[in-house]
């Protein structure tokens, strides 16, 4: 792989947090494998924000009439907490609504909000959680996706070729902040639920 003689430039994409864990480990790589030294910039790939417009009625008939509701982010538990609140979650659940999570992270979310998760995928991605909602729902079931405005179709994907319905409910949007950054860096890590796990070995100027 062709890099730079002096400093190689990378942006990851995740939590400050995130960011460190996988900075460290690419620092390591860079150096041993090819002698050069990586600058990380933590950068996020969108900013993300509760919709305003919501109908909260509306979203909560939906919660109401749905046997599972599914967080593929962080930032739906966020928009849900904000815009149904904790209790409304806690109500739901009592009667029976199934919740499930994407990964751990989402699920502590929630957890720290006093709201019990029942399903947490394994792996954390949209495909590993549809199979694990196919296999505690009955056919015929309806999950309620809260997701963002650019929401991936994996997770609706699977659970309709599962039998089960699958509506979306958009309370957050992604503005994208990545253009600013592209011509200032080497490489650019995208990582997240949807995506592969990045590997340096893989990694290409842009």
């Amino acid at each position: 792989m062709p890099v730079d003689p002096d400093v190689f430039t990378v942006v990851l994409t995740r939590t400050p947090a995130d960011n460190a864990m996988l900075g460290d480990a690419l620092h390591g790589h860079f150096k041993e494998t090819w002698g050069v030294d990586l600058r990380c910039i933590g950068f996020a790939t969108s900013r993300v924000q509760t919709l305003a417009d919501v109908d909260r009625g509306e979203l909560n008939d939906q919660v109401t009439a749905a046997d599972a509701l599914a967080f593929t982010s962080r930032h739906g538990v966020r928009a849900a907490l904000e815009l149904l609140g904790a209790g409304r979650l806690l109500d739901a659940h009592m009667r029976g609504m199934l919740i499930a999570c994407v990964g751990p992270r989402s699920a502590a979310e929630l957890a720290a909000a006093g709201v019990t998760v029942d399903v947490v995928a394994d792996p954390s991605t949209a495909q590993a959680l549809g199979d694990a909602l196919v296999a505690r729902l009955s056919a015929g079931a309806t999950v309620l996706v809260m997701c963002g405005d650019q929401a991936r179709p994996e997770l609706s994907a699977t659970l309709l070729a599962g039998g089960i319905s699958a509506l979306q409910s958009v309370v957050y949007s992604n503005e994208d902040a990545l253009e600013a950054t592209r011509a200032s860096a080497s490489a650019l890590v995208l990582t997240g639920p949807q995506l592969p796990s990045p590997q340096p070995a893989t990694l290409a100027k842009l």
